[in-house]
């Protein structure tokens, strides 16, 4: 009967979790209703959010919504649990600074799938009240500061302003036609659907000035 399928935070744990993505996380691996809580987060000690959603997890096999238990501190702007959802969770939201809502509906999160970038993400799909969704003064920010790109290196923000959670949703542009959206495009103005780049410098081949690094753009770039 397991407790906090996300985050397990002891009573010693100091936690701060930055525009971070809690979800689709499940406790209770004996897949009955008799044990377990708490498929998102559970806090015995001192745990802090901002700009981040906590929705959609459960109790596995039931499946019973129950995203926290504990105390959670708020900053900035969060979304904790879904409208669309009935949620068992204990928890206490203590409200320090900002505000905190629940997320419009789970059915406008993706899975845990391949959205770009080195790690799977759970996307925000159109309509989702994550989406520019962050603090409207401080933005995305954590202990050092600004935040300047989501889970997969995509810049925030896309929008009016950055999003809550992991991921930035950018609409769907391919400016160059390639079949690769704009905001996972290494070379917007030039097609290269291979994405190559061969120096690692975060510029595609196919519009690299500099593509053996030297300082300089002469014919061996080309």
């Amino acid at each position: 009967n397991g407790w906090g399928g996300g985050i397990y935070n002891t009573a010693t744990g100091i936690a701060n979790v930055f525009n971070s993505t809690i979800a689709y996380n499940g406790a209770n691996q004996d897949d009955d209703a008799n044990g377990g809580q708490a498929g998102g987060v559970v806090n015995y000690g001192v745990f802090a959010i901002r700009n981040t959603l906590i929705a959609a997890n459960n109790i596995e096999g039931i499946p019973l919504y129950d995203d926290c238990a504990g105390t959670i501190n708020s900053y900035g702007r969060n979304l904790i649990r879904a409208l669309d959802t009935t949620n068992v969770g204990t928890c206490t939201i203590n409200n320090v600074t900002g505000s905190w809502t629940q997320l419009n509906s789970i059915a406008l999160l993706s899975g845990l799938q391949n959205n770009g970038g080195p790690t799977l993400t759970v996307a925000l799909l159109p309509g989702s009240s994550a989406i520019d969704g962050a603090d409207p003064v401080q933005g995305c920010i954590d202990a050092n500061g600004v935040i300047p790109a989501d889970q997969r290196g995509v810049l925030r923000s896309q929008g009016v302003r950055c999003d809550v959670g992991a991921f930035e949703y950018a609409p769907a542009t391919d400016t160059d036609g390639d079949g690769v959206a704009n905001a996972l495009d290494n070379c917007t103005l030039r097609a290269n659907p291979e994405q190559c780049d061969s120096n690692g410098d975060g510029y595609g081949n196919r519009c690299d000035g500099d593509l053996n690094n030297n300082g300089v753009t002469n014919a061996q770039d080309t």
